[in-house]
């Protein structure tokens, strides 16, 4: 019958009104209608991003959100689907600076994940501080299914580059003089910098991180803190994001692409 197939599925059903109604249909054991109303462009993107994780899910199981061992929030969703817009455009090169506790790392991994599935990403380099080398191996794995390796774990001293497609390294390990002039010459997709305030204008984490910047496709720069009271300070760790960023137009950036998110907003929100 019409209503004991109904209960065995999810239905979907878009309305082109001025209101974005989203018609959810489903139960297992009885047949039950709940219409959600959502005004303006809010509601809009919220269907039609549900949606999209609906027929991804059925048509698409391979891709990230059906693959990855995560319970994503709201706002997580939301800039996700911002990065992979900007991926599907050209480079991704963006700040995620959410507060501590709010999964920078996860949207990260969450990136990383999806253009490995879609694109069959291979040259990824996390950099980051030597105490969380082994939460990002760990996280990658167990949320992603991603295989890592750490730099100082890489047998091949001479080419460590060449021996492995996705390293997660220290930053002040890559920073000496040892390797810099190696990277010089070494191309990514994606590289990741995790805590990127540590970079300040003149220091060696600096010259590293520019290095890579100007050799890779995709940059993402991690950091709870982005801004430490100091314009200059500020506008240069974005300039390592995008090098075209200047004094002149640094605000554009941060409207553009900057991902912030506060414990307090999210709460409200959600």
């Amino acid at each position: 019958s019409n209503s004991s197939a109904a209960s065995d599925v999810y239905k979907r059903q878009l309305y082109k009104q001025s209101l974005y109604p989203l018609m959810i249909e489903t139960d297992k054991n009885r047949y039950q209608q709940k219409l959600i109303c959502l005004k303006g462009y809010p509601g809009f993107r919220t269907v039609t991003d549900a949606y999209k994780l609906y027929t991804k899910y059925i048509y698409d199981p391979i891709a990230v959100l059906a693959a990855s061992k995560i319970n994503l929030l709201p706002y997580q969703l939301e800039d996700f689907f911002n990065l992979i817009d900007m991926a599907d455009r050209g480079h991704v090169r963006v700040l995620i600076a959410y507060e501590t506790g709010l999964g920078k790392t996860i949207l990260a991994g969450l990136f990383i994940k999806e253009m490995i599935l879609r694109y069959n990403t291979k040259r990824i380099l996390i950099l980051c501080p030597p105490n969380v080398r082994y939460q990002w191996k760990d996280e990658l794995e167990t949320k992603f299914g991603i295989h890592s390796i750490l730099f100082t774990d890489i047998k091949n001293s001479e080419h460590p580059w060449e021996e492995e497609n996705i390293i997660i390294a220290s930053m002040d390990t890559l920073k000496g003089d040892r390797y810099l002039s190696d990277l010089e010459n070494v191309k990514w997709d994606i590289v990741v910098v995790d805590e990127l305030h540590r970079a300040s204008p003149g220091n060696l984490r600096s010259k590293l991180i520019r290095i890579l910047s100007r050799n890779t496709k995709h940059m993402i720069g991690l950091t709870a803190t982005p801004h430490d009271g100091k314009d200059e300070n500020f506008i240069h760790r974005l300039s390592l994001i995008n090098q075209i960023i200047t004094e002149n137009n640094w605000e554009d950036f941060v409207r553009n692409c900057t991902f912030r998110r506060k414990k307090k907003e999210v709460k409200d929100i959600y």
